[in-house]
């Protein structure tokens, strides 16, 4: 189980630095073939703001991993707070742009497969 939830946490933490990261350094989009149309009915004018927000979500995941690595004792609460993000990141721009895509579904699989885990692994139920 934990090996799941290192690869898991890992995994997002890697994609969501690295989609943020080329989303602030390119703010049109155009380095990921993202369409700024796309923004048009958004608060957001380009990818900065998007891309900073999903710099965090990643920042936080790959924090959590570093955590387990140490044997932190908030471990635990760290990958739910990073599978709550995740989730709660990709909800949200899924809401705003009214429109999901495979990979929205994929992300929140995983940021819900997270949590679970770790709730099992910190010895919580949700029943």
């Amino acid at each position: 189980m934990k090996t799941l939830l290192y690869t898991l946490a890992t995994l997002i933490a890697l994609l969501a630095l690295l989609s943020g990261l080329l989303m602030m350094s390119i703010p049109s989009g155009s380095l990921l073939h993202l369409n700024p149309s796309v923004l048009k009915e958004t608060p957001f004018n380009d990818f900065t703001i998007p891309g900073l927000i999903l710099f965090i979500v990643g920042a936080i995941n790959i924090t959590a991993v570093f955590f387990s690595m140490i044997k932190h004792p908030k471990q635990y609460s760290l990958f739910i707070f990073g599978g709550i993000a995740c989730i709660a990141w990709i909800v949200f721009f899924m809401m705003i742009l009214n429109t999901s895509v495979w990979f929205d579904v994929y992300c929140i699989v995983m940021g819900l497969l997270i949590v679970l885990i770790s709730l099992h692994l910190k010895g919580k139920s949700l029943i």
